[in-house]
């Protein structure tokens, strides 16, 4: 049933406030902030995001605000960590409740890393605290992607399955494309690599307490090499790839090799 135009005003002030404290506290974060347009045009219980829109539940961002505003910062942030993970445009091909469930845990353990007044509601769960430091045990970095295989491996069961997803539930992924937009991912790509690289320039000294999100992006951010562009030069006709001797430059050579044994240098 559609929330009622107050509740759905009430939730779109708490939405924009929680908005407005996390710019404050985490400027590095302003592009994937930014992004999501607050609406109210799908009737979800918490939260919802297509990647486009942030739909939500006025009574429970209301219920949510009076236990704590940490617990609404944290909710608002659980889905834009989803969108800049790319989380919903890889969910083709995969376990559905396995993912969602790999995604949640990985989005809630950068939050429980992240050390910011603003988003520390309560201490994580002692359940919480025993799944991150077995994954830990076998990942280097707690990404939907590697967690997702460890739970395939441990082939965990489907009372397991539903025990953890109550644990981490925040959002619904029901609006998860099964055909993901080319364009809207590139620009969660964009957002996502100048995230890094303002946590590692210019908001360096204020990303405190943000690895979990570095190691996160480092890896989601990391570029892959296209060797289909390599091989086409290599079979264009009648072009004959070689070394040019004319700028060749011998010096570097042979100074490497002058002052560091068997290391030659080439310009």
């Amino acid at each position: 049933m559609p929330q009622s135009e107050r509740w759905a005003s009430i939730g779109r002030e708490i939405l924009f406030s929680a908005r407005t404290e996390l710019y404050m506290s985490l400027p590095f974060l302003d592009a994937a902030l930014s992004a999501l347009a607050v609406s109210d045009g799908f009737d979800t219980a918490t939260l919802a995001t297509d990647a486009k829109h942030l739909y939500f539940n006025g009574t429970w961002l209301a219920q949510q605000y009076e236990r704590a505003r940490a617990l609404v910062n944290r909710a608002y942030l659980h889905s834009v960590f989803h969108c800049l993970l790319r989380h919903p445009v890889k969910t083709r091909g995969r376990d559905r409740a396995l993912w969602d469930l790999a995604c949640d845990v990985a989005v809630e353990s950068m939050l429980d890393a992240l050390d910011y007044r603003c988003l520390q509601a309560a201490r994580p769960s002692v359940r919480r605290q025993n799944l991150y430091r077995r994954l830990r045990e076998q990942l280097p970095v707690l990404t939907a992607e590697a967690v997702y295989r460890q739970f395939r491996r441990e082939r965990l069961s489907p009372y397991d399955c539903a025990t953890l997803a109550r644990e981490f539930f925040i959002d619904e992924h029901t609006l998860w494309p099964e055909e993901g937009d080319d364009e809207q991912d590139r620009q969660w790509q964009r957002r996502a690599e100048r995230t890094e690289t303002a946590m590692n320039t210019v908001f360096a000294d204020q990303a405190t307490g943000g690895a979990a999100v570095r190691e996160q992006l480092a890896v989601t951010t990391q570029g892959t090499t296209d060797y289909r562009a390599f091989l086409r030069r290599f079979a264009t006709l009648r072009e004959e790839v070689a070394v040019d001797a004319d700028s060749f430059d011998y010096g570097y050579y042979a100074y490497g090799l002058r002052h560091y044994g068997n290391m030659p240098l080439i310009e």
